[in-house]
């Protein structure tokens, strides 16, 4: 009885490295925002599965806080990591792919940003959208971006009371109609799914450090800026609205000017040579 134990206890304790191994994040597409680090991980999980890997590897799943934040997490999916808007089929997401975003509704209702599953974060929504309860609001200033036609948001709803979990669409829903949401909108999901998912983590120092081969944006002045980071130039430099659209600047080399640009919050998408992105967000 004693060798059954321990050779149950030696195969547990096998399936556990094997389940930690599985969840590192070297080797997944990864790119910066803001002063953290994004992994696009393709292997799928289950929301609780996704969550329990982001925290073994000292992260969680990632929270998006703004729109432009937003914009960052869809394009390094998308563009960065090259998803492919059909790489599964969600049957209670109107039949469209989606990625685990780290919120869930546990507390029904109540939605929080949790992405490592300790039921501790901050209530950034209540209720259901007008395709559920219709009872659905913001909390506070925080920021939501549920599936929504342009009328208030059609999302999270709840259906067949199993959805508790969020995830970013990659195309509109349901599919072929898209009235629901649109890509990069966010819906509510049985957590049972097995997705890919977006991982989030702090960088050590808290900056964008040269260093770490990224770019800081260093202000000229008012209407006058510079990319200053590693000596290798990158491919591609992209300055985009809050909508995501890509604006034309005056620019040479590394700088340019926004002299002709209302005020507003914007997004600097720098592509590298060796493919990998980062975006850094400023206000003009």
């Amino acid at each position: 009885m004693k060798k059954l134990i321990l050779s149950v206890a030696i195969l547990l304790n096998a399936i556990s490295l094997t389940a930690l191994a599985q969840c590192n994040l070297t080797g997944s597409y990864n790119f910066t925002y803001n002063s953290h680090t994004y992994y696009v991980v393709k292997d799928l999980k289950t929301w609780k599965d996704a969550a329990a890997c982001a925290k073994a590897a000292g992260a969680y799943l990632v929270e998006i806080n703004d729109t432009l934040e937003n914009i960052a997490v869809y394009n390094g999916i998308m563009q960065g990591a090259q998803v492919s808007a059909s790489y599964t089929s969600v049957p209670d997401g109107g039949g469209t792919a989606y990625v685990w975003i780290g919120a869930h509704d546990v507390v029904e209702g109540s939605w929080i940003w949790d992405g490592d599953n300790d039921s501790i974060g901050v209530n950034f929504f209540n209720g259901e959208g007008s395709n559920g309860m219709n009872n659905g609001v913001v909390v506070g200033n925080n920021f939501a971006n549920w599936g929504n036609t342009g009328n208030g948001f059609n999302e999270p709803d709840n259906y067949a009371a199993a959805q508790d979990a969020a995830a970013m669409a990659l195309s509109g829903w349901p599919s072929g109609i898209s009235f629901l949401g649109s890509a990069s909108q966010w819906n509510d999901l049985s957590p049972s799914n097995t997705l890919y998912y977006v991982v989030e983590k702090p960088n050590a120092s808290g900056t964008n450090s040269i260093i770490n081969n990224n770019y800081q944006l260093i202000s000229l002045s008012s209407n006058n800026w510079k990319l200053a980071g590693p000596s290798t130039e990158p491919e591609l430099i992209e300055l985009l609205d809050s909508s995501g659209r890509v604006i034309r600047v005056p620019m040479q080399g590394l700088q340019f000017t926004t002299e002709a640009l209302p005020s507003g919050v914007y997004l600097i998408k720098i592509v590298s040579s060796n493919n990998t992105n980062q975006f850094i967000r400023f206000v003009k």
